[in-house]
């Protein structure tokens, strides 16, 4: 198994984020191979207004049942999702 990049072209806010992990609800990213719909285990800001480090697991897209980590902007509402899959 390897990791895999995918890029978010858009995404949720930052405060649509903190709801979702919150009350554990999906949160829609888009990427090249379409719509990705994940439920986030955990959003920590990083140092420096970097932006976010989020984790979780895709629910349903191209890559359902996958787990990721990642970097995201809230302001921009795009990142890089790591996936541990094989394309």
């Amino acid at each position: 198994m390897s990791n895999y990049e995918v890029l978010v072209k858009d995404g949720p806010s930052e405060a649509t984020l903190a709801h979702a992990l919150d009350k554990r609800a999906p949160v829609v990213f888009l990427v090249d191979e379409g719509v990705l719909e994940a439920r986030l285990d955990a959003v920590e800001e990083l140092r420096d207004e970097a932006g976010l480090a989020i984790s979780g697991s895709i629910v349903s897209g191209p890559y359902r049942g996958e787990t990721f980590v990642g970097s995201y902007d809230g302001t921009r509402r795009r990142g890089c999702l790591k996936l541990e899959c094989v394309p």
